[in-house]
């Protein structure tokens, strides 16, 4: 399952390399937000970090234990929502 339409605004996307410096940019831009809630934040600066995260995702997703989705509103990266185990 690599896309999901919810309804005529939202539709998630599995994740995907391109999605890296939109992550990257999200973050900067929500950073104060997500340091709230999150321990991640400060460790993940760069596309690096965010490669490093789609690709753990992606292996995860293919080995079946868990599916990560960019989250999209009206065609934009606005986030992403993750199933963090598959039984």
């Amino acid at each position: 399952m690599e896309k999901v339409r919810v309804d005529d605004e939202i539709e998630l996307l599995l994740v995907r390399e391109a999605f890296a410096p939109l992550y990257v940019e999200l973050a900067r831009e929500n950073f104060v937000d997500l340091s709230q809630w999150l321990a991640w934040p400060p460790n993940c600066q760069g596309e690096a970090d965010f490669l490093g995260f789609i690709s753990r995702s992606l292996i995860d997703y293919a080995e079946g234990k868990s599916m990560t989705f960019g989250f999209l509103l009206h065609d934009k990266l606005v986030g992403n929502v993750s199933f963090n185990t598959i039984n």
